[in-house]
């Protein structure tokens, strides 16, 4: 009778280290140009059920965009490691896109990512008791060879690893275009964004991009690369329709933000400052998803981002389209979002 409890403890012990073992994620990401990122980064803070092994910023100011995540991330008590990645889209090298870049994400003149950073620096200086510090400047513990830092990643969780691309693919496809070895030992790929379904020229029925997806269409070259790896590692595509069913309203936004202390607040003012610099940037694109005054919106963001990285966590969430018998296709349909349960989805992203 012993050795049976003995037998049923060992059991319990080892389903419960197998039930409880976090899923090692790497996140390509643009952080500080819209707020969903930072959504997104915060919930894989908090849930023991994620292990961000790095975080890869890229996309015009990729510098800027590591130091601002790793100032907001230690607001979360969560020190991963983080990469500069590409500036350009591949196989580009245009100065002067960054200058039209920070034009057009500016609110009354000025660049809101570098005012976003500002106020980070103030909170970080501000908030006594995070643990660690910044000694050393804003450069420390950041990685500047995207490819050494996803290779070392990908050695260290070979067939377990999945990539979460929040961005524009560049630093990615350029490790598939050097790395195609390693990277077959990728688990699996969770991409923002739209695929669409169309034949090859052997009659076989493939996903391409949809560059309706700004993700996508920020590097085609790196998204048409990216997608060629369907053919041999499984892929979630999120799309924007799923966001769409899911908005935070700024009640909803704001409760998040009390709850999570100064990364709360950064997030509140990322939300309000990039919708308004969206207002000022594109008047036509904001009346349609908005409304025509940014001062009577209710709606204040999105979950793109967040939901891609549910889609990691939290498979069974969703009603996916399958595809191929190996990949997922979220929102990517006007007709059906592919929310399983609104009500219970609702509940889980207000408890950021």
């Amino acid at each position: 009778m012993k050795k049976l409890l003995l037998f049923f403890l060992i059991v319990l012990l080892v389903s419960s280290c197998i039930r409880t073992s976090p899923i090692p994620v790497l996140v390509i990401s643009d952080f500080g140009r819209d707020v969903d990122d930072a959504e997104a980064l915060l919930y894989i803070a908090k849930n023991k059920d994620l292990n961000l092994t790095g975080v890869v910023c890229t996309g015009y100011i990729p510098e800027l965009r590591a130091q601002s995540l790793r100032l907001f991330l230690s607001l979360a008590g969560c020190y991963p490691p983080i990469a500069v990645g590409a500036q350009f889209s591949s196989g580009t090298n245009n100065d002067t896109a960054v200058y039209d870049y920070m034009l057009n994400h500016s609110l009354d003149g000025v660049p809101y990512e570098i005012t976003l950073h500002s106020m980070l620096q103030m909170m970080v200086a501000y908030n006594d008791t995070i643990e660690g510090d910044v000694e050393g400047g804003e450069d420390y513990d950041l990685c500047y060879s995207s490819l050494m830092f996803i290779d070392s990643i990908v050695g260290e969780y070979p067939d377990k690893l999945r990539v979460i691309v929040l961005s524009q693919a560049t630093d990615i496809a350029e490790y598939v275009l050097q790395r195609p070895e390693e990277s077959l030992l990728i688990n699996s790929f969770f991409i923002q964004g739209q695929a669409t379904a169309a034949v090859d020229n052997k009659g076989h029925q493939i996903l391409v991009p949809d560059y309706s997806s700004y993700n996508l269409r920020e590097d085609s070259v790196a998204a048409e690369i990216l997608f060629r790896q369907q053919f041999v590692t499984p892929m979630t595509i999120v799309g924007k329709y799923a966001a769409y069913k899911l908005p935070y309203t700024k009640e909803e936004l704001s409760a998040i933000a009390d709850r999570n202390g100064l990364a709360g607040e950064y997030m509140y003012a990322a939300a309000t400052m990039g919708l308004s610099s969206f207002a000022q940037r594109d008047s036509a694109a904001f009346c349609r998803i908005y409304g025509c005054s940014d001062n009577d919106v209710e709606l204040l963001s999105f979950p793109y981002d967040l939901l891609t990285v549910i889609a990691a966590s939290k498979p069974k969430m969703f009603k996916p389209i399958l595809f191929d018998n190996r990949h997922l296709l979220i929102g990517n349909d006007a007709a059906d979002s592919n929310i399983k349960d609104s009500t219970a989805f609702k509940q889980l992203l207000c408890e950021l």
